[in-house]
């Protein structure tokens, strides 16, 4: 009963953010991360840590963090297949020219990145460029919210492996 109704509460949420408009989306992203940085003094402190391993000294790092997450899952649920145009429009990507040259030489590519995008926008700009994306995905506790997230990427022409 509880996989169900967190499958519908996602769902839902997915419903809602996606009546609005992207910039809105956005703004209520930030706006959760900012919450979430508020209540969740441990993840935050994690994050904190985390950043100031990589940068040294980044005072509210921690914060902005959970700041883009927040805005990356509004991101996500905001995204639908009808909307790939307005995102690979919208979409800026540096080093752009060194994935193309590797795929226009005929190498296998393979990236590790970090969690700091929208693999539901990543994906259809790179194929608009010819290059497929393969992505390794958590199989989640829920199978339904598991499943959910596999057939939504594949919309977007990702091909999910999902790791055990």
């Amino acid at each position: 009963m509880k996989d169900w109704l967190e499958y519908v509460a996602l769902r839902a949420g997915v419903g809602a953010v996606g009546l609005l408009s992207a910039r809105a989306a956005q703004a209520l992203g930030r706006f959760g991360g900012r919450i979430w940085a508020l209540v969740g003094k441990g993840r935050r402190q994690m994050a904190q840590r985390h950043q100031e391993r990589i940068h040294g000294s980044a005072p509210g790092a921690g914060e902005q963090v959970m700041v883009s997450y927040g805005r990356y899952w509004a991101e996500a649920f905001w995204a639908r297949a009808r909307r790939v145009p307005e995102m690979v429009e919208s979409a800026t990507v540096d080093g752009l020219e060194l994935v193309l040259e590797a795929r226009d030489e005929g190498k296998g590519m393979i990236y590790g990145l970090p969690h700091i995008g929208n693999w539901e926008v990543a994906a259809p700009v790179a194929i608009s460029y010819g290059i497929p994306v393969v992505a390794v995905a958590e199989k989640l506790a829920n199978d339904r919210v598991t499943d959910w997230f596999t057939s939504m990427r594949a919309e977007f022409g990702i091909e999910i492996v999902l790791a055990t």
